[in-house]
């Protein structure tokens, strides 16, 4: 078999399950600073392959109103975002049971899809302090690691409530 067709076999092999490596691509008879590795190093092609996965964050949450007292509705606006380097599509969105509310899963599934470098925001069903109080909420993205990501460690954010008297 020629290199080239190995290249391609390999190219072929991994754009359908997983991305390849440095090993996978020295194997394939890559040639650094090449058209075939965009003149890149095989280590640096490396990384430029796995950046074509999507990565998944909770970018920030804000409360609504702004200032909370005991006994207001409260309603989290959940900001979500892919820096990956690609489409991800079919997640959730999660709130992990606290004082306030019993969690559970939000937007997701069929509808929840996320361009490369977008961000989207969904406001959470609205919830109740009938005490003041500090509370703590933790929102994950893709909780159940659905989505083949760049970083499945960064996709949950915990942030603080304060609600007054």
């Amino acid at each position: 078999m020629k290199p080239l067709e190995n290249i391609v076999i390999i190219a072929l092999t991994f754009a359908l399950f997983a991305t390849p490596t440095f090993a996978d691509l020295s194997i394939a008879g890559l040639k650094p600073f090449t058209q075939n590795t965009n003149y890149m190093s095989l280590r640096g092609h490396e990384k430029y392959l796995q950046n074509l996965k999507p990565d998944l964050i909770i970018s920030k949450v804000e409360f609504r109103p702004d200032s909370v007292k005991a006994g207001i509705l409260i309603q989290p606006i959940v900001y979500y975002k892919n820096v990956g380097g690609a489409v991800a599509t079919n997640f959730y969105l999660s709130l992990a049971p606290n004082d306030l509310n019993e969690g559970g899963l939000g937007l997701g599934g069929d509808f929840a899809s996320l361009s490369p470098g977008q961000e989207k925001s969904y406001l959470w069903a609205g919830m109740r302090a009938k005490e003041p109080g500090t509370y703590t909420f933790t929102f994950s993205i893709d909780p159940k690691h659905e989505v083949d990501e760049l970083d499945e460690q960064n996709n949950e954010l915990t942030v603080t409530l304060h609600v007054l008297p």
